[in-house]
């Protein structure tokens, strides 16, 4: 029998491995994946970005107008300093971009 298991941490892959005595003469192995690098989490927001379709045909926004440069380093630096987990970079910058919009949406209201 094979059994794959994903998990952020390897201490839950132990815990679990100390519970499954049913497994414990099986084979184990475990592969541990680096966390990103500040120059990757860069890279892969950048990219993804890139990849939005901002504003309305009839006037589109550049992909700058959405963060600056400096914000979206410092973002990935912090994260990468924390755990280098992309998704939270990631959800970081929807988060910001949502309170962007509805601070864009008051200033136009007033």
């Amino acid at each position: 029998m094979i059994v794959i298991g994903v998990a952020n941490s390897l201490g839950l892959v132990f815990r679990h491995q100390q519970k499954a005595g049913a497994f414990s003469a099986s084979r184990v192995d475990n592969l541990a994946f680096k966390p990103y690098a500040e120059a990757d989490l860069v890279r892969i927001v950048a990219a993804r970005v890139a990849s939005v379709r901002v504003g309305t045909p009839a006037r589109p926004l550049a992909q700058s107008d959405l963060f600056e440069p400096n914000a979206l380093e410092w973002l990935c630096r912090a994260v990468a300093k924390a755990n280098g987990d992309c998704r939270k970079v990631l959800d970081l910058a929807l988060v910001a971009l949502d309170a962007a919009r509805v601070e864009r949406g008051s200033d136009s209201a007033g």
